[in-house]
């Protein structure tokens, strides 16, 4: 009997033991080790300044070392942004696709609306407007969650430009003119002068000179 309990004994140490390794290696394999999750994030946070050196630092980054799904979701969204503000193109199965099918279901909103954003941006550059659109509404449920005026307009301005592709005016003046007022609100005068030329163009494309010239 006491050899019996010894050897009880013996294998609970055993599977406690091996529970505890595999424990730590599913932990392991679905982190980011500390100096890639700090390069992501120095990345994000110079993507719109620096946007030469943000795209520098995601391209230091080996993808295989990000791990876990939110982790490889982010790191993608700043991949995207850091293409984005060099005027580079976004790759549709690698990063846009991948950001889409993550960010869709997911509650981080401020993340959301991003990815979704640029999901929209790569949808319209390839002629898919009516997925693209999907995406805006969806950045734009998620932005009403946040104070973000300059996201907020990029997004309507988007939809300007898609509804004004499509010979919707009426539908793009209204989105032009919701733009002109969140970049107000954000101060950037520069976008808002841009939002007053595509109102003063949609005015001109509906024969409305008077108002165009205002």
């Amino acid at each position: 009997m006491q050899l019996i309990g010894q050897k009880v004994g013996t294998y609970n140490i055993i599977n406690k033991t091996l529970l505890s390794l595999l424990l730590i290696i599913i932990l392991e394999g679905c982190s980011v080790d500390s100096k890639t999750h700090k390069l992501i994030r120095h990345a994000e946070e110079i993507a719109m300044e620096l946007p030469d050196s943000a795209l520098r630092v995601v391209q230091s980054i080996d993808p295989e070392s990000v791990r876990g799904r939110h982790d490889r979701a982010h790191y993608k969204l700043v991949v995207a942004e850091a293409h984005y503000y060099n005027r580079l193109a976004v790759d549709r199965d690698t990063i846009a696709q991948p950001l889409f099918d993550y960010y869709i279901e997911s509650d981080n909103h401020a993340e959301r609306a991003r990815a979704l954003y640029q999901h929209a941006l790569v949808m319209q550059s390839e002629g898919e407007n009516a997925r693209a659109m999907f995406s805006l509404m969806e950045a734009e449920k998620s932005l009403e969650h946040l104070d973000n005026p300059r996201l907020s307009g990029l997004v309507h301005r988007t939809m300007g430009d898609i509804y004004g592709a499509e010979c919707l005016h009426k539908n793009a003046l209204e989105e032009y003119q919701i733009t002109a007022n969140y970049f107000d609100k954000a101060e950037l005068p520069i976008h808002s002068a841009y939002a007053t030329y595509d109102i003063a163009i949609i005015y001109n494309r509906m024969r409305d000179f008077e108002a165009a010239i205002k």
